[in-house]
């Protein structure tokens, strides 16, 4: 990746100035006399990603408030299983075994290696002793019979660990204005759901291309305050929810206790297996959330629409068209804005391919520009005065954003990607170099796009077609609020 990384440094001071960070090191990679003078350098920025114990968190004096889960150690190992004795009872669907003595969850990966949780109360983890931290594979075995009702034996052990759960959260991932932080140094919680390593390179992920854009001068620093308002909020609702499951984990016993609501938690089970409940769950509301497709930036504001709405005229065809286009769109299903970009397949030269592989690389922006669906076509009569050929509006945009913006046209006969981006008007998405929806344009207003693209994501270069104010165009609560209540009941059937 052209970057040399200096094993055994230390970062001893920092200071932000000006014009970047005042940063002081110390190496210890070296056996020479030299290697003990501290090394300065001035950074443009500084992303602090050093773990829990961040010591750029520390320099910066920022808090990290939260809780230990001290009555709990979690011990946790990955090697093969071999089932023995009674029949096996193993299912796949809901890895998790629960009764009086605690939890053991076994998830399988792909090589035929599983990785084991359990969780150890504090008493019985001091008679272990030291050997909690590295427990042996019959130590494991050992609490696993405790709680899975057929027998199995831990061999080919790639490695073992046992520690316990902290959940905290820096008051803020940023410091000034050239300072951050990704990962465990500004989050850390319960490994229960295997959220943490995939949210520190979302983390990463939806910092790099904004530091990129801002030290290549294609954007202005201002974009760099939308990282803390973005990956915080989404940081806090991870750690609420691990806090959560932690904490079923830990009071299972506690159930299985109460014979009441044993019961009513078995026969819950029960019913969710038998009827598929488990797996309509696991695809539509853990899978998501595990894979972190779900995590939406909907309070972002690197976030809009621009609606337009052709103006009432006395004709019946366009009357009924407008009333097809209306404010009845509002309550048609379609991907918010700040969410995941839908990734399904097109056909792009008669080869089907996944939407997402068609996105931009180099830290540029993607245009979907949307073709209306079949038989909206010839109602399309008004287009906010733009070109309906999408083809010289993909051209124009492109030249407009010098280069910035790359354009893919989606033709009308992609039924499945108009029904999952709720297209039906011809229409624009744009989206974020990290897969994010970031603009709604329909009809699809140059204007309104460059604007967004200037102001809103702070980008230079991008040419503007008319002055330099930013419009929001239709905002649909607006429009519900004061149009329904202004409007006679004529001009409203035009509507």
């Amino acid at each position: 990746m052209g970057v040399q990384i200096e094993w055994g440094t230390k970062l001893e001071r920092m200071r932000e100035i000006s014009t970047g960070v005042l940063i002081e090191t110390t190496s210890s990679s070296s056996s020479s006399s030299s290697s003990t003078e501290p090394s300065r350098c001035i950074a443009d920025y500084l992303v602090g990603c050093d773990g829990a114990h961040s010591t750029v968190r520390h320099l910066c004096n920022l808090d990290f408030p939260g809780e230990s889960f001290g009555g709990h150690w979690f011990l946790i190992a990955h090697g093969k299983l071999k089932h023995f004795g009674e029949e096996d009872i193993w299912n796949k669907d809901l890895p998790i075994f629960i009764n009086e003595m605690g939890v053991c969850m076994v998830v399988p990966f792909h090589d035929e290696t599983y990785e084991i949780v359990v969780d150890v109360p504090l008493e019985r983890g001091k008679k272990l002793g030291n050997s909690m931290k590295s427990p042996t594979p019959e130590q494991f075995e050992e609490i696993m019979h405790e709680r899975i009702p057929s027998k199995y034996k831990l061999y080919d052990t790639i490695w073992t660990s046992g520690f316990t759960v902290h959940s905290r959260q820096a008051t803020s991932y940023q410091s000034g204005n050239r300072v951050f932080m990704c990962g465990d140094a500004c989050h850390i919680h319960s490994p229960v759901g295997g959220q943490g390593m995939n949210y520190g390179m979302q983390d990463a992920f939806n910092l790099a291309w904004k530091l990129a854009a801002v030290l290549s001068s294609r954007a202005l620093p201002t974009l760099l305050s939308s990282y803390d308002q973005e990956r915080r909020r989404a940081g806090q609702d991870l750690v609420h929810r691990t806090e959560i499951q932690t904490k079923g984990m830990m009071n299972s016993g506690a159930i299985q206790n109460n014979e009441t609501l044993k019961a009513a938690m078995t026969t819950a089970l029960q019913a969710a297996q038998k009827y598929g409940l488990m797996d309509m769950i696991s695809k539509g509301a853990i899978a998501p959330f595990l894979s972190q497709v779900s995590v939406s930036y909907n309070k972002s504001p690197l976030r809009a629409e621009h609606w337009e709405l052709e103006p009432p005229v006395l004709n019946l065809t366009r009357m009924l068209h407008r009333r097809q286009v209306g404010l009845t769109k509002f309550f048609r299903a379609r991907p918010a804005m700040g969410s995941r970009a839908p990734n399904i397949i097109v056909k792009k030269s008669s080869t089907p391919t996944y939407i997402h592989s068609l996105f931009a690389s180099g830290g540029r922006f993607t245009a979907l520009l949307f073709h209306p669906r079949k038989g909206w076509k010839d109602q399309m009569r008004w287009h906010g005065g733009q070109d309906t050929n999408l083809e010289s509006v993909a051209w124009e945009l492109e030249v407009l954003s010098e280069g910035l913006v790359k354009c893919v046209i989606i033709e009308e006969d992609e039924e499945e990607a108009q029904e999952v981006y709720g297209v039906w008007g011809q229409c624009l998405y744009l989206i974020r170099p990290d897969g994010y929806l970031a603009f709604r344009s329909q009809p699809i207003n140059l204007r309104a796009i460059s604007a967004f693209l200037s102001h809103r994501i702070g980008l230079n270069g991008v040419r503007q077609i008319m002055p330099n104010e930013w419009e929001e165009g239709v905002n649909p609560i607006e429009v519900v609020e004061q149009r329904v209540m202004r409007l006679s009941f004529l001009v409203s059937f035009w509507w």
